[in-house]
């Protein structure tokens, strides 16, 4: 997983953490867990993350999955 790469495009975006944190329905503490890799985000977080965000499945497969394709 390549959590630097979301708060990367999170960060182009202009999208503050605790606005990303409104679109997941959390706490600004908890989405910094996520993205800070300590915690895991849901499949609906992953769901609402690239739909608000404008992901493109590459760069959803590359933040949430990559590793664990890898293995």
């Amino acid at each position: 997983m390549d959590r630097k790469l979301l708060k990367a495009i999170r960060l182009y975006k202009e999208y503050s953490q605790n606005e990303m944190a409104a679109v997941l329905g959390i706490s600004r503490k908890m989405y910094g867990l996520k993205e800070g890799g300590k915690k895991d985000f849901t499949v609906s977080d992953v769901v609402k993350i690239k739909n608000h965000l404008e992901l493109s499945l590459d760069d959803v497969n590359k933040i949430f999955f990559a590793e664990i394709i890898a293995k």
